[in-house]
């Protein structure tokens, strides 16, 4: 289970992206330095009031983060990250 969450292909390696579970800490609340988070990714598929709470949320940080929209391919398979305002 753990490799299928932990695992993606290198055909995404350029993304550079970092996963973090905790599969035996459910209902708790990891702390990490906020300066590590530097932007955000909406899903093509997420729900305008789940942005609203991201928005709302990172409004009350000390440090900016750079929000992007994942958005399908007209003519190939995979996705646009565009960053958003």
């Amino acid at each position: 289970m753990e490799s299928m969450y932990l695992s993606k292909s290198t055909k995404w390696e350029y993304e550079k992206e970092w996963r973090i579970f905790a599969f035996h800490a459910a209902n708790t609340v990891r702390k990490f330095p906020e300066g590590l988070l530097k932007g955000v990714i909406f899903g093509c598929r997420m729900d305008e009031d789940y942005k609203v709470l991201f928005r709302e949320w990172a409004s009350k940080r000390s440090s900016s983060l750079q929000f992007y929209e994942a958005r399908i391919k007209e003519k190939e398979y995979g996705f646009d990250i565009v960053p958003v305002d």
